[in-house]
């Protein structure tokens, strides 16, 4: 599937961090936990268990992954035709195995930022070479000081392109679909797990 057609697909959702507010159906989850010290093991654990639980909640039976990452820097320092992904995200992928494309972009989260830039990078990969645990442990370091860690943004769809994922951080999992029905199950399974906020910011069903 070439990029354009992937991106079309994509109609209902924008692919920015801070996800819950970019879809019209939409999870915001808590995979923090209170009483732990930031930065432990056990806050660490605590935190890639509640993310990896989600996303096989989401995904066990999936076979192909849409993976696509924001790499974002100084527009002095990214040119496309030299520009390579992070070696913490290429050890989690096979790319040899994978469709992969990319393309350069305005500053993703702020277009009014000229001297940023994007690479949007596309991977299809299937999950015998996917090493998403590694991934996400990776994703859940960034902030509390463990390496190897993954600071690029980093979006996981189905196949189907309907469902996509975002563990932004040790914080929380961010989950949009196209439709409400795709989200009522892991809303029943994982309700508990929610953000203990009002349910405008944390449920859009």
């Amino acid at each position: 599937m070439e990029i354009s057609k992937i991106i079309e697909s994509l109609h209902w959702t924008e692919l920015r961090m801070a996800l819950f507010y970019k879809s019209d159906y939409a999870l915001r989850f808590d995979t923090s936990t209170e009483g732990l010290d930031i930065g432990t093991l056990k806050y660490f654990n605590t935190a890639v268990e509640r993310a990896i639980t989600l996303f096989l909640d989401l995904f066990e039976e999936t076979k192909l992954f849409t993976v696509v990452v924001h790499s974002s820097g100084d527009i002095d320092e990214i040119n496309l035709s030299t520009w390579e992904l992070a070696t913490e995200i290429c050890d989690c992928i096979d790319l040899s195995k994978s469709e992969v494309y990319s393309e350069l972009l305005p500053y993703i989260n702020d277009s009014e930022q000229k001297d940023m830039v994007t690479v949007r990078t596309i991977i299809r990969v299937h999950k015998s070479d996917f090493s998403y645990y590694e991934l996400i442990k990776r994703i859940c370091r960034q902030d509390i000081g463990r390496t190897p860690s993954i600071d690029d943004e980093v979006f996981i769809l189905n196949d189907e392109l309907s469902i996509a994922y975002n563990f932004y951080d040790d914080r929380g999992v961010d989950i949009s679909a196209k439709s409400s029905e795709l989200l009522q199950e892991i809303y029943e399974l994982r309700g508990d797990w929610l953000y203990d906020y009002e349910d405008k910011y944390v449920i859009k069903l």
